[in-house]
């Protein structure tokens, strides 16, 4: 533990002092090894390297900066840490390290989906994500998306309506989160068991580049990567050009061939991407075995009022309790009883709007 807290302490000082230049460091760490040495003999590398830096590397005081991140509930997973996510070993020039808050398991999610789209996103396309994220739900995929206006705030708040842990990719520091708007939901992403993630010191400014990069890592962490609403010319498809780099699955949902948001999609599709309509689309693409992934509820024990309520499910994707009780004439009572037996056992779960869903 002290090893790694003493690596992203100087990681953090070399990404200060680096500031864009900090990936000009890559072909000096398979003979420095530790971003110790490196900042140790950070002069020689620089001299070597012929790169010029404007920060002086004696003002910074590189505790203090560290001692920052901490109080701020910032943690940073360096390349040669145990929790770095493999998938994004597999990707060209992976980040050398990353900030993080919220659960490091978030890195070990095999069912990993990512939802992007347009920042100028229209009715339809918001009703797709909720649509998608709900069917969703049932199977526990990891939602990942950029937390930037339109889908990719659809996505996150879906998913944190669903209960379903999210990741956050931004391209900022955390002090300096953009959209501002976008606070709030950011710490549910956090509080729900999700995270934030970030290649950047928590105090650098939001930059246009920054955005671009960060597509990389959005679907490098990704199984599959889902394009809804796009125009000509987008991050999204800059999105999607990284998750064709990196051998990821990439889903688009059609959409009006008179949209403007409709281009970015449609073209994808055309060239090859799959046709996305349902949830279940999804999870055929993503190679999850329904079967495994949904308990045979006939070899549970359960009573007639139970049985009764999980029946409704196939008709409803959610049920409040009243709901239940007016299509079963149970009294509350009854119903509470029954819904309680029931997310014991994890067949249903509730929602953030006193709703209940079926996970199994």
């Amino acid at each position: 533990m002290e090893n790694t807290m003493t690596e992203g302490k100087f990681f953090n000082a070399l990404r200060i002092i680096m500031k864009d230049s900090f990936d000009k460091l890559w072909p000096v760490m398979t003979e420095y090894q530790t971003f110790q040495n490196v900042y140790e003999n950070l002069r020689t590398i620089l001299s070597q390297q012929k790169i010029n830096i404007n920060n002086s590397i004696n003002s910074l005081d590189i505790d203090k900066e560290f001692e920052i991140l901490i109080k701020n509930q910032v943690k940073i997973v360096t390349y040669n840490d145990i929790n770095y996510p493999s998938q994004l070993k597999q990707i060209y020039r992976p980040p050398l390290g990353l900030y993080v808050k919220g659960d490091l398991s978030v890195f070990n999610n095999e069912k990993n989906l990512a939802i992007i789209g347009s920042r100028k996103a229209t009715s339809y396309g918001k009703m797709v994500v909720e649509k998608l994220v709900k069917e969703l739900a049932i199977y526990n995929i990891q939602i990942i998306s950029g937390l930037a206006v339109g889908i990719d705030t659809c996505a996150h708040v879906w998913a944190v309506d669903q209960n379903l842990k999210t990741l956050a990719v931004i391209g900022s520091g955390f002090n300096r989160l953009f959209p501002s708007v976008n606070n709030s939901l950011a710490l549910k992403i956090v509080e729900q068991g999700g995270a934030i993630v970030s290649e950047y010191p928590i105090n650098f400014e939001p930059q246009k580049y920054y955005f671009v990069a960060r597509n990389r890592i959005i679907s490098g962490l990704s199984k599959a990567v889902l394009i809804i609403e796009a125009q000509q010319k987008s991050g999204t498809l800059i999105t999607a050009k990284f998750a064709e780099e990196q051998n990821r699955d990439i889903l688009a949902v059609p959409n009006n061939i008179f949209s403007q948001n409709s281009f970015g999609t449609n073209q994808l599709i055309k060239e090859g991407a799959k046709l996305i309509m349902t949830g279940d689309d999804i999870i055929e693409e993503m190679g999850i075995d329904k079967k495994i992934a949904t308990k045979n509820l006939f070899t549970l024990n359960l009573n007639v009022n139970q049985k009764l309520i999980l029946q409704l499910f196939d008709r409803f994707s959610e049920l409040s309790i009243d709901n239940i009780c007016e299509n079963t004439n149970l009294n509350v009572s009854q119903v509470l009883n029954e819904l309680t037996i029931l997310e014991l056992n994890g067949i249903i779960k509730p929602t953030k709007n006193n709703q209940y869903i079926k996970i199994i």
